[in-house]
């Protein structure tokens, strides 16, 4: 993103920089270490399970294969963290790339993004609520939802995600009917707003919560002044977001060293 800034960075690029300002910030406020190198960032915690994250945004334009038997080496050394985030929107070959050089893709999502323009702000379910992550007992809460849906294994730390309005984090349990039926975050930087972490539980579906909870995050940004907002959907997920107005840009992958 050289010659960029976040005022006039395009769509796709965005949406790469708003996840790493993400985990970077929750490195910086949730005592979760983080480094700088060359070419790349990283954030990693192999004491509490967290995913081990380095970003490609980072990736000189060329050449790539260089770079990457590069981070092969360092990842048999144990020298990196063993996983990382890419997006295909740069280079189609990138992942290719990766997986012959024994990176595994183990998550994908869809990259999207709107502005205060595209927003469509449909009927929400009033049974709908979002309380605040405050407290150790509600980050417990809000971890365990993410946990149970979003991962296999346990992998976000409780103490990762209370609410910190000086770094621009909010994390929110959805409830419905008072009972904790999802999660979301939401993350400012500027007018950017990053919206994250969206889960809701499997007996909770397809009753409009996703959407409803999404849309009140989006209105919560906008008093804030925020007017471009990026997300990063599931396959599931992605026809709420098309909905809100959201247009899918990249696609972005974690994948682990295979080991």
């Amino acid at each position: 993103m050289k010659g960029e800034s976040l005022y006039n960075m395009a769509p796709a690029g965005l949406v790469e920089y708003g996840l790493e300002q993400f985990y970077l910030s929750l490195a910086k406020y949730g005592n979760l270490p983080w480094g700088e190198e060359p070419c790349f960032y990283w954030v990693h915690n192999p004491d509490t399970g967290w995913p081990s994250f380095i970003f490609s945004i980072r990736f000189p334009y060329a050449p790539q294969v260089k770079d990457i038997a590069e981070l092969k080496l360092s990842a048999e050394k144990g020298i990196f963290p063993d996983s990382l985030v890419v997006s295909d929107h740069r280079s189609s070959d990138l992942l290719n790339l990766l997986a012959h050089a024994g990176f595994v893709p183990v998550l994908s999502w869809k990259g999207m993004w709107c502005t205060e323009e595209m927003v469509n702000f449909l009927p929400v379910n009033e049974k709908v609520r979002l309380e605040e992550t405050s407290n150790n007992v509600q980050a417990e809460e809000f971890a365990g939802v993410v946990n149970e849906v979003l991962f296999a294994a346990k992998r976000i730390s409780p103490g990762l995600v209370v609410t910190s309005e000086s770094a621009g984090l909010w994390f929110y349990r959805v409830v419905f009917e008072d009972r904790l039926a999802g999660s979301i975050a939401l993350h400012r930087i500027g007018n950017l707003c990053g919206i994250y972490l969206v889960t809701v539980k499997p007996e909770f579906r397809r009753m409009g919560i996703a959407q409803t909870a999404t849309a009140w995050v989006i209105k919560k940004a906008l008093d804030e002044g925020c007017n471009r907002f990026i997300l990063h959907a599931s396959k599931m997920g992605e026809p709420v977001y098309l909905k809100l107005g959201f247009q899918p840009v990249s696609r972005l992958w974690i994948l682990k060293w295979g080991r």
